[in-house]
């Protein structure tokens, strides 16, 4: 009883701060506790769009940010002209909301009615979720294809033709939205193979790789038309391969944009502007061919350091290590905020491994399913940039479906 109280309490608590979250910032297209984002570049791509120059900065076509957020604004920006930011973090604060009903869902479905109340409020208030609701990027959106990818997989038929369908969509539409959604790809596979076996894992496979095909195909085509078929998927291959191993938190500490520059020749903040500054530089396809040649070499330069490299990066992505102590150009306020919302995430996540060990006795299939998506994305993410933000929309549902296992049925 007291659990549930507690629960409902900080549901409601959660609901208000995003709901201030959400509101307070207006029209600014930055947040007064934003610590600098990639916010100006998508809203530079959309100012394009509205202008009828397509996905381009000042002229150039670009293939940096996939096509759907960038779009997502323009429509906006058409429809209610300065105040878009005002609208697009309230439907932002709809898809978190959504988010956490899924996540309901999924614990409901593993854990029963009472516990799932739990998932539910840690779901509404993990500060990762509430911070992005007033950030105009991706997360809000990711997060909830990913709840949703989540409860696909927790569905015992995942091999039937409708599942197969759902999954190529999600993975279609998750990828135009972020570019490493297409790991729920994978994800899907190996969660197949260890449900049904290779022979059976084969046709639902096939179907939801044709379905994601079928809605990435005008946006592969354009990028052949447009970067005469240097560029297939993305242009930012090449530099969040570079960023992995010299900036491997993605976080541009003092110095390391110089670091950047020096190795790469240029980064982003040159070519993600709709200014003549942008024609001083090649196009993306020419960029991106450049730096990839560069990747061999900085990792020969790492070394025998590269095994500690990656324990770092694990540490921001898992950890949110990037967010305790990566954080020294922020205010001492800030720093501490955000140091207070590592502590959160980690007893909600210390809850989801304990919830993770309960359900592997319980459900061994699920638990299984999980544990795939968990390494799968882990590993997948291994080479590029990980931090928080490239973390939150595949780890932040997880730990909140995962925790209410933590409890027994008494205590909820």
């Amino acid at each position: 009883m007291i659990i549930r109280r507690l629960s409902f309490t900080l549901i409601l608590l959660a609901f208000l701060t995003r709901v201030f979250v959400a509101v307070y910032p207006g029209r600014q297209l930055a947040t007064p506790w934003s610590g600098g984002n990639d916010t100006p570049a998508y809203v530079a791509l959309a100012h394009s769009l509205v202008a009828g120059q397509g996905l381009s900065y000042y002229g150039m076509p670009s293939a940096i940010r996939p096509p759907i957020y960038p779009m997502f604004l323009a429509v906006n920006l058409l429809l209610f002209g300065n105040s878009f930011p005002v609208v697009v973090r309230l439907l932002q604060f709809g898809a978190g909301i959504l988010t956490a009903v899924v996540c309901w869902l999924i614990a409901r479905k593993l854990w029963g009615e009472e516990r799932a109340l739990v998932g539910f409020a840690a779901a509404m208030a993990l500060p990762t979720q509430i911070f992005f609701t007033g950030e105009l990027l991706t997360e809000c959106f990711a997060a909830f294809i990913s709840s949703v990818f989540l409860l696909l997989i927790a569905d015992t038929a995942i091999a039937e033709r409708r599942n197969a369908i759902l999954a190529g969509v999600l993975i279609g539409i998750g990828t135009l939205l972020r570019f490493n959604l297409i790991v729920l790809g994978i994800v899907f596979f190996f969660v197949l193979l260890s449900r049904v076996g290779f022979k059976r894992s084969v046709a639902p496979t096939a179907l939801a790789a044709v379905t994601s095909l079928l809605i990435l195909t005008p946006w592969l085509i354009r990028n052949r038309i447009a970067f005469h078929g240097s560029v297939f998927l993305s242009s930012q291959t090449g530099v969040n391969l570079a960023q992995g191993v010299l900036t491997p938190d993605g976080r541009a500490q003092r110095g390391e944009i110089e670091t950047l520059k020096k190795t790469m020749g240029w980064v982003h903040e040159q070519i993600e502007v709709n200014s003549p500054d942008r024609l001083k530089l090649p196009d993306e396809g020419t960029l991106n061919r450049q730096t990839m040649q560069l990747i061999p070499g900085i990792w020969r330069q790492e070394g025998p350091g590269a095994p500690f490299l990656m324990l770092r990066k694990l540490g921001y992505f898992w950890l949110s290590t990037d967010q305790a102590f990566d954080t020294r150009l922020f205010s001492p306020k800030v720093r501490i905020i955000r140091a207070c919302g590592v502590l959160f995430y980690w007893s909600v996540l210390s809850f989801a491994i304990f919830g993770w060990f309960k359900l592997k006795v319980s459900q061994p299939s699920m638990a299984a399913a999980f544990l795939i998506f968990a390494a799968t994305v882990t590993v997948f993410h291994l080479p590029f940039v990980m931090n928080t933000r490239i973390a939150t929309p595949f780890i932040a549902p997880l730990v909140c479906i995962l925790c209410p296992g933590t409890l027994s049925e008494g205590h909820s």
